[in-house]
Formats: C-alpha cells, structure tokens, sequence
C-alpha cells in the first residue's frame, strides 16, 4: 500500500465518521467503555500524566493528547527508552511543535509490527484532540505492545 493509497483510507474512514449514524447514544456509551479500559490501562503504568488523560469527559480525554507529550512519554515508557523519545519538545509552545511530537511518535509506530496503517497518518486529527481517532491509535498501541 502507497502513501496515496492510506491518504485516501484514512480520507475514507474520515468521511464515514462525519456521517450521521443511528444509535448514537450507544456509540457514545461505547466510547465511553473503551476510553476507561484505556484509563484503567494507562492508569497502571508509573507515568505523570496531564490534565484529562485519567479523568474527564470524552473529548477532554481527545484534547489531552493534542500537544503529542503523553503519546510520545508512553512509547517511551512501551519501547523502555531511557530518558524518553529523543526531540520530543516537552511544553510545545506553537501548533508546530505539537504537530512534531505528534508526528514522532506516529513515525515511532509506522516502525512496530502489529499497528494497523490507518492509525498512522491522522496528525491533524490528534492535534485537533479528535477522540474518535485518540482512542483508536491508543488502543493499537496497547494491542502492539501487549499489557506490560
């Protein structure tokens, strides 16, 4: 698969995200479920974690990742790199520099075996704290790096 070919996924799975879909109480209780399975997980490792990564509604929990700290600490922490990811900007200043930590740890990912493509191309999603692609990447890390 091309870079065109998962642009155009990722565009696809954009688009049918945006559709109106029925049971959208469900899907919110749904979501719901999955974020405190990844809080219950997150929660365990001996990490500081930012403001609404272990508490708050849905879309605090997609705008706790948006600067791409917490993303890129917890590869760090998975990967057992000491001192953490090299030139991740630790209090990003500008949309830039978010967009780079973001970016670093998606290039990260690209590299482990057993992370769906269509996770690693949504830069602009997380920066925008977009929780239905959050929580997605999140639950692929989990699954490729196991419980630890």
């Amino acid at each position: 698969m091309d870079l065109n070919q998962l642009q155009e996924l990722h565009n696809q799975l954009q688009q049918n995200r945006t559709k109106d879909v029925a049971g959208t109480l469900s899907q919110s209780r749904r979501l719901e479920e999955r974020i405190g399975t990844l809080r219950a997980w997150l929660k365990s490792m001996p990490l500081k974690w930012g403001q609404g990564v272990l508490e708050g509604s849905p879309a605090v929990f997609g705008e706790a990742w948006v600067d791409g700290v917490a993303v890129c600490d917890l590869i760090g922490f998975l990967e057992s790199i000491k001192g953490g990811m090299n030139g991740v900007e630790k209090r990003p200043k500008s949309v830039a520099s978010c967009r780079h930590n973001i970016s670093k740890a998606l290039e990260r990912l690209r590299q482990k075996k057993g992370v769906p493509t269509a996770s690693l191309f949504c830069e602009d999603a997380i920066l925008q704290g977009n929780v239905d692609v959050v929580v997605p990447v999140l639950e692929s890390v989990k699954k490729a790096y196991g419980r630890r």
